[in-house]
């Protein structure tokens, strides 16, 4: 009971498990778009083509297409399994304690919504930061939720930190950027959300 008074406990296994394979989904097509260069097509203006950042505006406008739809369609997932389960806990969803994690988590998703949307035109640059940012948002309420959560934050930190070295020093290629991309909010979405689902959702 002290726990989940002081504790936000509603955040569900199967919702991160959704969003890893929403994650994988979206990798897997980022990857796909750029082995075939033809399917930028529809992200093309008036015919006309022009380089940010040593990639077209059409790769450019792809990433960012892609990245929104999913962010939006995750927050929509883990807003409605994590009110699922608060009703099951017999707990309000809107409370002191999710209200705290809600302004400890969107300081630093604020901070790096804004510097990802500066680096949109680098998108190795930008793919990193959302992995760090994220990281840190995570490391950040991880004293108000389950200890898993922190772990779940230093890793993707530590792999947004791995894909920019690698990116920025070894190998500038889009696709190792995605790949590190889609093992932060993908591969690890889908452990934690297992984990959690075995520890806590699976007999409620």
């Amino acid at each position: 009971m002290m726990e989940r008074s002081s504790k936000f406990v509603s955040l569900s296994g199967l919702s991160g498990i959704i969003a890893g394979l929403i994650a994988l989904s979206g990798t897997g097509l980022a990857l796909y778009m750029f082995s075939h260069p033809e399917t930028f097509d529809i992200f093309r203006c008036e015919n006309r083509e022009y380089l940010i950042k040593g990639y077209a505006r059409a790769e450019v406008m792809a990433m960012f297409t892609i990245g929104c739809i999913m962010l939006v369609v995750c927050l929509l997932i883990g807003v409605c399994f994590s009110y699922r389960k608060s009703r099951l806990l017999n707990q309000t969803f809107i409370n002191k304690t999710s209200l705290r994690v809600l302004y400890h988590m969107a300081i630093p998703l604020a901070t790096g919504g804004i510097v990802t949307l500066l680096l949109v035109p680098n998108i190795l640059l930008a793919l990193a930061m959302t992995l760090i940012f994220y990281g840190l948002a995570l490391f950040n309420v991880s004293k108000f939720t389950y200890d898993e959560i922190h772990y779940l934050g230093l890793t993707e930190i530590i792999l947004g930190v791995v894909s920019l070295s690698v990116t920025m020093l070894v190998n500038p290629d889009i696709k190792i950027a995605l790949i590190f991309w889609g093992i932060g909010f993908g591969i690890c979405h889908i452990i934690y959300g297992t984990t959690m689902y075995i520890k806590y959702d699976r007999n409620k």
